[in-house]
């Protein structure tokens, strides 16, 4: 069988911006790409950070690429994205969003990250499909999800046709494994953390960030929850309240 022709789309590509000696590594969410980032990374560069937001194989591809990779493949390039970032900075501040927050979290737990911000961080994760995905990943490799989204970005319309419109078990199940892992990591956590989480998101439960509030082990934590969001948090209705309490928690707290 011929398969597509893989390579990453423009809005997908890694983002990397050298700036001071305090670099922010941002890890975007499961079938995203750093394209989740593009309302926090402009104030970031103005700020003076050097940003680096890599991208995960399989994501920002296609679909037959994306089934090629699992949880080992995407930690493996958060992991090396740290040690890029950390070769070149002083100081490393880590945000991560969804399945990049959980990731942030194992990261966390035995890295050297200075202040550590979760957006809606991914220990746990509504559905009964992805409860089942071990069992369903046995007999399929995906499944319609009847997501759409319209957009008038050419290439984020191509991603939620390749990714969004389907359920992958296989990888579901992959993410359970890092929830799972950033679940069992938070407890080692001392980094400054900042928890993020909207009120109205059906994607991961609320009681995730207060789970990952409760547990880790640092003193200095604050939580925020944001009445008027979903999941999205960096892109919804709130999202400049959002970017603006980011820039603040890095800024303002040694």
């Amino acid at each position: 069988m011929k398969l597509p022709t893989t390579k990453t789309l423009g809005i997908c590509q890694p983002i990397r911006v050298q700036g001071s000696g305090t670099g922010v590594l941002l890890l975007h969410g499961y079938t995203g790409c750093p394209y989740s980032f593009r309302n926090l990374v402009s104030p970031l560069i103005e700020q003076g950070y050097t940003v680096y937001a890599p991208r995960y194989p399989g994501h920002g591809t296609n679909g037959e690429d994306f089934l090629t990779t699992n949880w080992r493949d995407w930690l493996r390039a958060a992991q090396d994205a740290y040690y890029d970032l950390s070769s070149i900075c002083n100081t490393v501040h880590t945000i991560g969003f969804s399945m990049g927050g959980a990731i942030s979290l194992i990261l966390a737990s035995s890295l050297n990250i200075n202040k550590l911000v979760l957006i809606a961080p991914a220990l746990f994760i509504s559905g009964w499909k992805i409860k089942f995905s071990s069992i369903l990943s046995l007999f399929f490799k995906k499944l319609p999800s009847g997501y759409f989204e319209e957009s008038p970005v050419q290439e984020y319309q191509y991603l939620v046709k390749e990714y969004l419109s389907y359920y992958w078990p296989s990888q579901a199940s992959s993410l359970l494994k890092l929830a799972r892992m950033a679940r069992q990591s938070a407890g080692r956590v001392r980094s400054k953390t900042l928890i993020l989480a909207g009120a109205k998101d059906t994607i991961v439960p609320i009681k995730a960030a207060k789970i990952v509030y409760e547990k880790i082990a640092t003193v200095e934590k604050a939580l925020e929850i944001f009445e008027s969001s979903e999941h999205d948090l960096l892109n919804g209705p709130q999202s400049e309240q959002v970017v603006n309490t980011i820039l603040s928690w890095l800024r303002d707290r040694s």
